[in-house]
C-alpha cells in the first residue's frame, strides 16, 4: 500500500516526527523474502458528487476482485481462464462487473 512506500524506500530508517504504520517491503521487492502482506488494494476512484460511482481493484493471494471497471481492453486474462467456464463473458462484453479472477 502507499503506507508501505516510505518504510520500504528508507529501509525502515525514517526519523520523521510522524509514526508510520506501513511495513518495510524492500526485501520482498528485491525477491529476497516472501511478501509480508497477502492482500493489496490497487486503487479506489470515487466521485463525491455521485457516491454510488466508485471503482476499485483488490487482490488477496492469487484472487483479484475488480469492481465497476469498464473498457478493460488492456487487461487480457483469458489465457488463465478455464475453457469450459463462462468467465470470459465479463471480459468480452461491456459489463462493468464486479469480476473475480484467480
Amino acid at each position: 500500500s502507499e503506507g508501505d512506500m516510505i518504510p520500504a524506500t528508507t529501509d525502515g530508517h525514517f526519523s520523521g516526527e510522524y509514526k508510520l504504520d506501513g511495513i518495510n517491503q524492500w526485501d520482498a521487492l528485491l525477491g529476497a523474502a516472501p511478501p509480508p502482506r497477502k492482500d493489496l488494494l490497487y486503487n479506489i476512484e470515487w466521485d463525491p458528487d455521485n457516491p454510488a460511482d466508485y471503482k476499485f481493484a483488490y487482490r488477496y493471494g492469487s484472487h483479484k476482485l475488480i469492481v465497476n471497471q469498464a473498457d478493460m481492453d488492456w487487461f487480457t486474462p483469458r489465457h488463465n481462464l478455464p475453457k469450459d467456464s463462462d468467465c470470459t463473458a465479463g471480459v468480452l462484453s461491456d459489463n462493468v462487473g464486479p469480476w473475480l479472477f484467480d
